[in-house]
């Protein structure tokens, strides 16, 4: 990644942080719409976009990787979102699709030599907020209660402990294979969950926010005992 687009994605990171935490109670007022809080977040996702500039869309195998990638937090907005009210089932596989497209866009990339660093920053964001309205969704169609949201609220909590009390070691940091074993078991599972809700479905999200919480529990450890 380069060094300006590096510094870029540090500052929006922290902001999306506080901005994810500090925008938990609009979720809990009656009296602000629903679609308020998903809308700030992938509104800011779009400023990380705008403010990356033009040469991370320069080619045309760019432009596909990226616009999926894109399209892919687009269509997880759809679903928490009151404006576009739509069926469990079709929220379930509007979600597998979203997750199923998690691979596609890396594909792309490498079969168009569309690789660039807002690809990569793009993924790790559209993942992030991906699971946080999955969760959302989850808790407001009553399969579980409010907690299920600290699945997709550990992220932010992590990036801020890491910013502001980072590690003593200056050992880089690495992406461990596990992790993203265990991200694609939770796209898979929070809407298998959703699509078998009257069977095991609790069971499968369930299972999904404990594999969030041991993932960036994991990552703490490794990061602060490293």
């Amino acid at each position: 990644m380069n060094t300006e687009l590096a510094f870029i994605h540090r500052r929006w990171v922290i902001h999306q942080a506080i901005l994810v935490l500090a925008g938990i109670p609009l979720l809990f007022l009656s009296s602000v719409p629903g679609v308020i809080y998903p809308g700030l977040l992938l509104g800011h996702l779009f400023i990380l976009i705008a403010r990356s500039g033009r040469n991370q869309w320069a080619t045309p195998g760019r432009c596909m990787a990226n616009g999926t990638t894109l399209a892919r937090g687009v269509l997880c907005f759809i679903p928490v979102s009151t404006l576009c009210p739509i069926s469990l089932t079709n929220v379930g596989w509007l979600f597998l699709t979203a997750a199923l497209m998690d691979g596609l866009d890396g594909w792309l990339a490498r079969r168009f030599q569309g690789q660039s660093p807002l690809g990569m920053v793009l993924d790790e964001e559209v993942d992030a907020l991906f699971v946080l309205l999955m969760t959302i969704f989850i808790w407001q169609a009553g399969l579980a209660g409010p907690w299920i949201m600290a699945a997709g609220w550990i992220r932010p909590v992590v990036q801020l402990m890491k910013t502001y009390w980072p590690s003593s070691k200056t050992a880089p940091s690495r992406t461990y294979p596990w992790a993203r074993m265990l991200a694609g078991a939770v796209f898979i599972l929070f809407p298998a969950g959703i699509l078998l809700e009257a069977w095991t479905g609790p069971v499968l999200i369930y299972i999904a926010c404990s594999l969030v919480l041991f993932s960036f529990t994991l990552e703490l450890i490794k990061y602060y005992g490293r």
